[in-house]
């Protein structure tokens, strides 16, 4: 099996950075959806409309996250079974994926046709947003089946150690993406249901693109006969159980959000409108941990199946060490330049205003994030998922949730307030991430020595 890069050899700092590239770019793309969305519905449309675009992108950015959870398990099994040479488990690990992820995507989005309504209504959508929020998820709601292909293929491609070619995929979407935003909201005056529109017909496109070149390539572990679409029991309960509790942690922190939303939107749509642009914003400064999560994750992953530990002890350092220094520089753009960031999705400047307020502890949460993710993404590959879930139900059930609630029981609370909970909750996170480590100092140590032996 030819496709794909080891990395189990080489300089670690150089193979880390390498694959962390592809990754990064990768996922500032695919950011771009949103961003793309909301920059043109902003501009093109009322903040009625981009009101209804916040709210439904935060609620499919919950499902997206909770199919990439599910994916991480497919990242994490095959990246073991890539570094043990274990060729044919490996197809046997792609072919349950493939069967599994879109099965998902499925059952996801009929669960969610039936409970919209009742959702956007949990969250005390505004009575001017609902109609663009509903219609915006219904769009979204029907090209599930692509996310779950993508997310797949993604998920086999990072677990091979080969960042490139989901990169190009997400880069290909997201000019389509662009265009069909253009063509529906800024041309067409469709409004939220446009921008649906444009996003889940340009994802449709790549993932029928992806198709089309990995089905050519003979190296891929997967030849895409109708034979070949099975689910293998041993590898479906190992991609479950790592990618279940990956799932679930996605789910809770979106969910937080989705309750922090639900207050937002009791302060009405200009306020759910600044903290939409200040979501847009979190999803570009959250890319490089989240890149250098996924990375460090993958890179561990291989190097613990092929029996190489001390190299996942220096894939960490590395990681968070660059993904530290990003945090950093991204929390000084946004504490010297609040109003002409804000200012780039948005041209209201009363909407500007309570963006700026909202960002005045928001922006801590780029520091505490930065150096967490890398850790959790260690945690990960080690494939011990449920102890991230740990994490975040911690980080999301005691702290977000429980200071959100406290703040909406405040007489005249503003985004000022709700602002505070987000960077508490990350500082718990990197805490408990940082804990892990210190608990299992003892086992790297002992590990590193039979290693070098």
């Amino acid at each position: 099996m030819k496709m794909g890069n080891d990395l189990t050899r080489g300089p670690v700092a150089r193979t880390l950075l390498r694959f962390t590239a592809p990754y990064l770019i990768g996922n500032l793309l695919n950011t771009l959806y949103g961003i793309v969305d909301m920059f043109i519905v902003g501009r093109f449309a009322s903040s009625v409309a981009l009101s209804s675009v916040s709210i439904g992108a935060l609620i499919m950015m919950m499902i997206n996250f909770l199919l990439m959870g599910l994916a991480t398990g497919g990242t994490v099994l095959v990246g073991n079974l890539v570094g043990a040479r274990k060729d044919k488990e490996v197809k046997e690990a792609v072919s349950t994926m493939f069967c599994l992820l879109p099965l998902a995507a499925i059952i996801i989005m009929a669960i969610l046709m039936v409970l919209r309504v009742p959702l956007l209504n949990l969250i005390n959508t505004p009575e001017e947003s609902f109609a663009g929020a509903k219609s915006y998820i219904s769009i979204c709601l029907v090209g599930m089946i692509f996310s779950g292909f993508y997310n797949a293929i993604s998920s086999v491609f990072r677990g091979m150690g080969e960042s490139k070619t989901p990169m190009i995929f997400v880069g290909i979407s997201c000019v389509l993406n662009i265009f069909g935003d253009i063509i529906c909201v800024a041309t067409l005056k469709m409004g939220a249901s446009g921008a649906a529109l444009a996003t889940t017909v340009s994802q449709a496109c790549s993932v029928i693109i992806a198709l089309i070149y990995i089905k050519k390539k003979s190296s891929f572990p997967f030849d895409f006969r109708p034979s070949s679409f099975r689910i293998y029991k041993d590898k479906a309960k190992r991609i479950l159980s790592l990618g279940l509790p990956a799932a679930g942690q996605e789910v809770l922190v979106n969910a937080s959000f989705v309750v922090l939303e639900s207050i937002v939107n009791t302060l009405g749509y200009v306020s759910t409108a600044a903290a939409g642009v200040a979501d847009r914003i979190f999803t570009i400064a959250v890319i490089p941990a989240g890149a250098f999560f996924g990375a460090v994750s993958a890179m561990v992953a291989q190097n613990e199946g092929a029996g190489q530990p001390q190299r996942s002890h220096r894939c960490l350092g590395v990681g968070v060490m660059v993904s530290g220094a990003l945090g950093v520089l991204l929390w000084l753009v946004v504490w010297l330049f609040p109003s002409a960031v804000l200012s780039i999705f948005t041209p209201d400047k009363e909407v500007i205003a309570a963006g700026v307020d909202y960002m005045t502890f928001f922006k801590f949460d780029f520091l505490f994030f930065a150096f967490a993710f890398p850790i959790c993404g260690y945690i990960n590959g080690m494939g011990h998922t449920r102890y991230t879930l740990l994490v975040n139900l911690v980080s999301s059930l005691a702290v977000r949730i429980p200071l959100v609630y406290y703040i909406s029981t405040i007489p005249g609370a503003t985004l000022w307030h709700v602002g505070l909970s987000l960077p508490l909750a990350s500082l718990v996170q990197l805490l408990m991430a940082a804990g892990y480590m210190l608990l299992h100092k003892d086992e790297r140590a002992y590990r590193r020595l039979k290693d070098n032996h």
